[in-house]
């Protein structure tokens, strides 16, 4: 089988494809409206990787299967990973690292892009919708006296725990921090990853035994 469609980068340029005989994996980070683009059938996956978008051709691991049973809209689709997004902890210091990495298969970004979403309004739409409790995702680190939490959330130590669950807020620090790139085939899952200070793409070949 020959790869046929070239994969798109970060910045909508598109990479060269190989022809061969076996499957190809590619991803694109869709320029301007999600669902652009033909794309192959799966045969294995990297989930780590360098620049999200260029042809992924080695097996790779999976951790998070973000499952939608019969949404057809664009923001219903997005609004389920939205809510599969809001997992984790949530950093209060100086620099916040959290991002999430979206392998999202063709048939979830085509209805989105049909449906008047940009890749960059995608990500917005996710980030007004991926919110939390507060207290639950700060849990990790004890506020008194801590040296690591930044002046912006010095306010917190007054709180009791009650007022700190009850605050919501988004999971992530702002859209960009949400990257997507669709890959694979139809009736895929979408894939979600935690991922930070910027997700990066890596063959894993190398590792195996």
């Amino acid at each position: 089988m020959k790869s046929r469609e070239p994969a798109w980068d970060e910045s909508g340029h598109k990479e060269r494809t190989v022809p061969g005989d076996e499957p190809r994996l590619f991803g694109y980070g869709i320029p301007e409206v999600l669902g652009e683009g033909e794309h192959t059938p799966v045969s294995h996956a990297v989930v780590v990787a360098k620049g999200p978008g260029y042809p992924l051709r080695h097996q790779g691991v999976h951790l998070l299967d973000i499952q939608d049973q019969g949404n057809t809209t664009a923001e219903g689709l997005l609004k389920n990973l939205a809510y599969g997004a809001t997992f984790g902890t949530k950093s209060i210091g100086a620099h916040a690292a959290q991002q999430r990495l979206i392998l999202m298969p063709p048939d979830v970004a085509r209805p989105v892009g049909a449906q008047g979403f940009s890749k960059q309004a995608a990500k917005e739409f996710l980030h007004a919708h991926a919110n939390g409790s507060l207290g639950k995702m700060i849990q990790y680190m004890p506020l008194k006296g801590e040296a690591r939490v930044a002046d912006r959330w010095k306010w917190l130590e007054n709180l009791t725990e009650e007022q700190l669950l009850e605050i919501t807020v988004p999971v992530l620090e702002k859209a960009d921090d949400f990257y997507i790139v669709v890959v694979g085939a139809d009736r895929a899952k979408t894939g979600m990853f935690p991922s930070g200070p910027t997700p990066v793409t890596e063959g894993i070949d190398q590792y195996r035994p």
